[in-house]
């Protein structure tokens, strides 16, 4: 039976819930989900004062495996935490797999079959290869969070879910303009969305269709194929707002 992976909410809830895991593995190509997963770990692990003191960053091409296992056994300072973040991590697996010295694939999988249960190593990989044993091990003893870019379609239900983290709500016209407007990349939509709860203030409780054209429509400069495209997918209202843009355009240029 597979193993069961976790998602970013799945995640959250679980270290919300104080119930951290000694070994993580981040996999996927959306860089902003691994940053949110990096930080919501620590802001629930470690206190904000200490946090230097009990979290590092290395990179698997810098670090070798004497060095991780360091720090992976450092006791943390007035905390029951500490946490490694290991990125470029591929470059780590290609050096102790390839390694003449004493079994340095070994002694890595021996950690992780009996980590430091005081150390969070969380071990970011965008591009693993399956066909190397060493990746099977370490998916196989470590708690695999994926972290994969949302398709498409799940864009507007995205934008809705993090408005209301915020204390807001959003209409489902006004996500899919936001998307249709700003694509899908989570990093820039979490910008705008941001925009967007700074124009709506406190009173307003929900944001509409005016409010995205008014916050990034107007600083969006559109393009005859940008027309064709809205049409060819039917979405009308983009359509609509794209020929309004055009006609505001022409006429300030009379």
């Amino acid at each position: 039976m597979e193993k069961e992976r976790l998602d970013f909410d799945k995640l959250r809830f679980a270290v919300k819930h104080k119930n951290f895991s000694p070994v993580y593995i981040f996999y996927g190509n959306e860089e902003f989900l691994i940053e949110e997963s990096i930080k919501t770990i620590l802001e629930n692990a470690l206190d904000s004062g200490l946090r230097d003191f009990n979290f590092d960053v290395v990179y698997g091409n810098e670090i070798d495996l004497q060095g991780l296992l360091s720090l992976l056994y450092l006791l943390p300072v007035m905390s029951p935490k500490r946490v490694v973040v290991m990125r470029n991590a591929e470059k780590f697996f290609s050096k102790i797999s390839r390694s003449r010295k004493a079994k340095d694939e070994e002694a890595f999988t021996n950690y992780l079959k009996k980590p430091n249960p005081d150390a969070i190593f969380i071990i970011v990989l965008n591009e693993p290869d399956f066909e190397k044993e060493i990746y099977k091990k370490v998916f196989d003893l470590g708690t695999v969070v994926d972290l994969k870019a949302p398709y498409d379609w799940q864009i507007p239900s995205w934008i809705a879910k993090r408005v209301k983290e915020k204390g807001k709500d959003i209409t489902g016209d006004a996500c899919k303009l936001l998307q249709a407007y700003v694509g899908n990349s989570l990093r820039d939509l979490e910008n705008e969305i941001t925009k967007l709860l700074i124009f709506i203030g406190d009173d307003k409780k929900v944001i509409d269709i005016e409010d995205v054209k008014q916050v990034v429509g107007l600083s969006r400069l559109f393009t005859v194929f940008d027309l064709q495209k809205a049409i060819g997918e039917r979405n009308l209202q983009l359509a609509i707002t794209i020929v309004e843009r055009m006609l505001k355009w022409v006429n300030s240029l009379q």
